[in-house]
């Protein structure tokens, strides 16, 4: 937004989403090629202990993908500069500096 000019809003918040997902994508899927015969032949000798933490590491994989893909744009949507709570900061109006904080600066300069 600061280095295109682009203004917050929905349109700004899905093109950030989009440009994000091939990579995201690229790399989910690459890790999870990379895992998942070691998840399928978990049953194995020797396999008894990467098998059950390739099928954890592909959980954490599809969950994050998922959480970065669909509910961070969410929440960044919701809570943002535009959100209600962003609204809400914008109202509050900054405390007015305390006197002896002017009269002292006023003295150094």
């Amino acid at each position: 937004m600061a280095v295109e000019g682009a203004q917050w809003s929905l349109p700004t918040v899905l093109r950030s989403t989009r440009e994000r997902l091939v990579p995201i994508l690229m790399t989910a899927l690459v890790t999870a090629l990379g895992l998942l015969p070691l998840a399928l032949g978990s049953g194995e000798a020797g396999r008894e202990v990467q098998g059950p933490m390739a099928s954890v590491i592909l959980g954490g994989l599809a969950t994050s993908t998922l959480m970065t893909l669909v509910v961070l744009p969410i929440l960044i949507w919701r809570f943002g500069p535009l959100g209600r709570a962003g609204r809400r900061r914008a109202r509050i109006r900054r405390p007015r500096p305390f006197p002896a904080t002017i009269f002292l600066s006023r003295q150094s300069s």
